[in-house]
């Protein structure tokens, strides 16, 4: 153990000391902060709104029926009737409809209406420019009087019929499992951390151990330290260098919100609170954590198949896949988490890590399984750790060309069979 340890602490001094990890990890840190913090940041630039200039939007709406409008109306009763309402004046009266498109033919107006009834309006253009709206305005007075005066022969006050209309039943909801609605966001919020540091770190694990392949280093480490402690310890160190920067994003982001909290629309509140019950919180760090882990092993074992950093990438390239089929099953899982596809998703342990804690988060979970979940992360779990221990060793002894994860297991079969 005393090789792991000074492997780990190298390792995690010299992941955490690097000045573009540093730089990078400030400025996610303080996008996160910024992000979480947009709606204290945006009510600095709201200014309250100005009576005179409510008053002054209102008389321009106004406007719109009167300035630049003509009228024609088929009776004196509507004709008073609409004086009242929209306080015409004579300029706006016309004898008849045909008076009334020798004025818009002539441009004295640019609208004209003729009233047929307190139901049928005709309304009149010579060209109608974009932001013309006269007719939804003249709708929406006419609908308002027809309503008025319905209510009146009912004899209904327009108070009693607020009333009606504002009537809101008592309902009280309660949630026996989970809310899905309210769990929704913090916990696709908190997948999608999962899945940037599982790729991130991943890669840098593979590139590490290529590298030192690469430079022939792995030669001169196997020969002093177990391949045990080796690997043991440039995962742990991946994964604790993963965690605290992935916490310290967390924090900046979680205290912008906490900032900003009074600011946040109700409904957007409701839904990044969320159930964080102590079940769904060991669930998410469960399979989190041993998921991570998981892949880290993985993505170890491949960074030993080569023997150069330009073969990394193509090394990892059906992992990542493997990996983002886990992430576009948990996208599906938001809608259908009880669906067959979900089920299997947050079982099989490439895609458990992701897929379990959003469906447990949107349902309960069935025990049978939770456990068989559990079961098969942990077996696959300690199956890579035991791999990645075995392909390094083997990795120290083939250069060349890159040998494939498959073929690297193939040989440590063989190796076994002669041993055995």
């Amino acid at each position: 153990m005393r090789n792991f340890k000074l492997i780990f602490n190298y390792e995690l001094t010299n992941l955490l000391g690097k000045k573009s990890t540093r730089i990078t990890t400030l400025i996610l840190a303080i996008a996160a902060l910024l992000v979480s913090s947009l709606p204290r940041i945006i009510s600095w630039f709201d200014s309250p709104k100005d009576p005179d200039t409510v008053i002054s939007a209102t008389y321009d709406h106004g406007e719109k029926l009167t300035k630049d409008m003509g009228y024609v109306f088929a009776s004196p009763e509507l004709e008073d009737e609409f004086t009242r309402a929209l306080g015409l004046e004579q300029a706006n009266y016309y004898a008849d409809r045909a008076a009334l498109e020798a004025a818009l033919n002539d441009r004295t107006i640019k609208v004209g209406a003729v009233v047929n009834s307190d139901t049928a309006v005709d309304v009149l253009f010579l060209d109608r420019e974009m932001e013309s709206d006269q007719d939804q305005v003249l709708t929406g007075i006419l609908t308002q009087m027809h309503r008025a005066k319905f209510l009146e022969e009912k004899g209904i006050t327009p108070a009693e019929m607020q009333a009606v209309e504002t009537f809101v039943p008592e309902v009280n909801v309660t949630v026996l499992g989970r809310n899905s609605q309210s769990n929704f966001m913090l916990a696709m919020i908190m997948m999608i951390i999962v899945y940037t540091i599982v790729l991130a770190y991943g890669s840098i694990t593979s590139t590490v151990i290529a590298r030192e392949k690469d430079s022939k280093t792995m030669e001169l480490l196997i020969s002093s330290a177990r391949p045990s402690s080796l690997i043991l310890g440039k995962v742990a160190a991946s994964g604790v260098s993963g965690v605290l920067q992935g916490a310290l994003i967390f924090l900046c982001g979680f205290i912008g919100f906490k900032l900003s909290e009074s600011f946040y629309p109700p409904e957007l509140l409701m839904m990044l609170g969320g159930t964080l019950t102590p079940t769904y919180l060991a669930v998410y760090l469960f399979f989190s954590v041993a998921g991570y882990i998981m892949y880290l092993f993985l993505y170890a074992s491949l960074g030993s198949t080569v023997s150069r950093v330009e073969d990394v990438s193509s090394a990892i390239g059906s992992v990542q896949f493997l990996f983002m089929l886990g992430y576009m099953i948990a996208m599906f899982t938001m809608s259908v988490p009880n669906s067959l596809v979900a089920v299997i998703g947050s079982i099989f342990p490439f895609t458990s890590m992701m897929v379990m804690p959003l469906r447990s988060a949107l349902m309960t979970v069935p025990a049978l399984e939770m456990i068989a979940a559990v079961v098969l992360l942990l077996a696959c779990l300690v199956l890579f750790a035991y791999l990645s221990i075995k392909i390094y060793r083997w990795g120290t002894l083939n250069y060349g060309n890159k040998k494939g994860l498959i073929n690297a297991l193939k040989q440590i079969t063989r190796e076994r069979r002669r041993t055995a």
